[in-house]
């Protein structure tokens, strides 16, 4: 198991994914949600698809907006994706933290469905990467 606390998105930032900007009210209900939820797992997504228990890779937990970032606990766990996880970032792989967020019909904020661990290749999350605790 490894845990990080790190970045998951920016607060009145457009997303690079969706290119909606989360304002700072939005996000709070969001978080205070997320946090109240049992469901906090993520998987390691290589693209977009659809949730699957079986590629949970990591649990986060203590999301909280710190000046202008919404950052967690991001505790990669023990699962085969999530070990996957874990060799990828010892081997000095950029791996990074991609919410999965729900909007409605306007393109506002809804909620926080989960936050998944990617590939950063192409440093669209790069404020978010996680990088082991020492």
């Amino acid at each position: 198991m490894i845990r990080v606390t790190t970045q998951v998105l920016k607060v009145d930032e457009k997303s690079p994914i969706t290119n909606i900007v989360y304002s700072k009210e939005a996000l709070e209900k969001a978080i205070e949600n997320y946090n109240k939820g049992d469901l906090k797992f993520g998987q390691f997504a290589e693209e977009n698809t659809e949730f699957r228990p079986s590629e949970v890779a990591c649990k986060v937990e203590n999301l909280k907006i710190d000046g202008d970032k919404v950052i967690g606990d991001v505790i990669i766990v023990d699962s085969p994706k999530g070990v996957i996880c874990q060799k990828l970032i010892k081997k000095g792989e950029k791996l990074a933290t991609a919410p999965r967020v729900e909007v409605d019909e306007e393109n506002n904020l809804v909620g926080i469905v989960g936050i998944d661990i990617i590939k950063d290749e192409r440093k669209v999350f790069e404020y978010n990467t996680l990088k082991p605790e020492e």
